[in-house]
């Protein structure tokens, strides 16, 4: 597939009102493996003049970085000299971009990119970067940017840091990309089913589609990428919990649990057998930092409410533990059967279902943008009762709370034909049990991924509908 930019206008714009004053920024920008952080900045820096990008080595010794770091900023540099000059430590690097590099009358800037493998061999950097921006740099025109692909490095060893505190400009998390925009991935040639379909399975992280060959359909592709030996994303599953976290076999026991249903702290802690302090907290944390998994309350509870559960969130392992995990050694022997339809067509319409639930809650902001009230939400989320000896439990998909007084219901459904008005009734049920403030109107939301029939629409009941065209377009 064409290695053609789409999208981020959002994030372009956001990075260039930040550098375009002539005010010294120190920026951080993260997101997890694969979201496309570096391909965000290679953009920013073909809009830009005098942009330098470094890109740290993974797994490589303090002068292995040092070299490499110096081997780039030569392709810049006018100073022929550079590459004479023996550079032993950070500090010697600094104070180079101090002497020789960095001037009072043009502005540079300096993106590391993948910083976490710069400064995991030496620990000092960042403090280090603090004294020189604070002492060396202030007087010249230089804006750094530092990006990292390690979540829970850059916001507790960067962004929280003691010695960065007080002086990050900005930070800019890449999330996965708009569905509209993974469209555009699929030029839009498919069918919206098959569009939605390939999110629900592949998620909104762009590496992924530059895989599909967009003149196969879905089944081959997906059959090709996922359950044959040799597959783009066979392997995946090790590759984004190995590049991401040191202890990966222990995330990745957490994320194999999670995807059997959602589970609370306590939950997750006795059935791993960990203490659920420190320890179990930090993986959870680390995980939703990760956007593998996604912490939630019931509407009106605190967000330190004993009803938290975790669920995971991610389209590709969702997908992955249901179909892939369990047959994971037959499919890296297969090459030449067709195992996506072995094992998943017999409950795929059921498996929709959920995976477009998930997809919703994951997109909850674009919902509440379609619909035009997002600028009015206060607060979205699920409802959830447990279920008890004298009722049974309720389960409202996404609640919005809104500042002109009012609750928006809604229930999402990915049936295979057209919803019709049998839904009213469910529907009914929800709204005489939802515990909201009396006093507050409530509308009602249909998320119909294949449309509703006529005499849906005729009864009027739903204030707003939302099929999956309106989502994926």
């Amino acid at each position: 597939m064409s290695k053609v930019f789409w999208g981020r206008s959002h994030e372009l714009m956001f990075l260039d009102k930040k550098h375009e004053s002539n005010k010294n920024t120190l920026g951080v920008i993260y997101g997890r493996r694969r979201v496309g952080k570096s391909h965000l900045i290679k953009k920013f820096k073909s809009n830009k003049k005098n942009v330098v990008v470094i890109e740290a080595l993974e797994l490589a010794s303090l002068q292995e970085q040092i070299n490499h770091f110096i081997s780039e900023l030569s392709k810049t540099s006018r100073d022929i000299n550079i590459k004479k000059i023996e550079f032993k430590t950070w500090k010697d690097v600094f104070s180079y971009l101090t002497s020789s590099y960095f001037n009072k009358d043009k502005k540079i800037i300096l993106i590391i990119d993948e910083f976490q493998w710069l400064a995991s061999k030496k620990s000092s950097v960042v403090s280090l970067l603090k004294y020189f921006w604070d002492n060396e740099w202030a007087d010249f025109k230089v804006d750094i940017i530092l990006c990292g692909s390690i979540a829970q490095f850059m916001v507790n060893s960067v962004i929280k840091s003691k010695a960065l505190y007080g002086r990050i400009d900005y930070e800019l998390k890449v999330h996965p990309m708009h569905p509209a925009e993974i469209s555009l991935f699929l030029k839009n040639k498919k069918s919206i089913p098959e569009l939605l379909q390939y999110q629900l399975i592949l998620g909104q992280i762009p590496k992924y589609y530059t895989y599909i060959d967009i003149s196969q359909s879905l089944e081959k592709n997906i059959n090709q990428l996922c359950f044959q030996n040799g597959g783009a994303l066979v392997t995946e599953y090790e590759k984004i919990f190995y590049a991401q976290f040191k202890e990966a076999k222990t995330y990745q026991k957490i994320a194999e649990l999670l995807s059997v249903r959602p589970r609370s702290l306590n939950d997750i802690s006795k059935s791993l057998k960990m203490a659920s302090g420190g320890g179990l907290a930090s993986y959870l944390v680390n995980l939703e930092l990760a956007d593998f998994i996604k912490s939630e309350v019931s509407f009106f509870s605190k967000q330190n409410s004993k009803t938290k559960k975790y669920r995971l969130s991610d389209p590709f392992l969702i997908f992955y533990f249901k179909y892939m995990h369990k047959n994971i050694q037959q499919i890296k022997k297969n090459s030449d059967k067709n195992l996506f339809a072995l094992y998943a067509k017999s409950e795929w319409n059921s498996w929709l279902g959920i995976a477009f639930e998930n997809f919703c809650k994951n997109n909850s902001v674009l919902i509440s943008e379609k619909l035009k009230f997002s600028d009015q939400v206060l607060k979205s989320g699920s409802y959830f009762e447990k279920n008890d000896n004298l009722k049974q439990g309720l389960q409202i998909d996404l609640v919005y709370e809104r500042a002109d007084k009012t609750y928006v219901l809604t229930e999402v459904k990915n049936y295979s034909k057209k919803i019709g008005t049998e839904i009213i009734k469910e529907m009914n049920v929800k709204i005489e049990r939802f515990p909201g403030d009396k006093r507050k109107s409530i509308e009602k939301l249909l998320i119909a991924a294949n449309g509703v029939e006529k005499s849906l629409i005729d009864t009027e009941y739903f204030d707003h509908i939302l099929t999956a065209k309106d989502l994926v377009k």
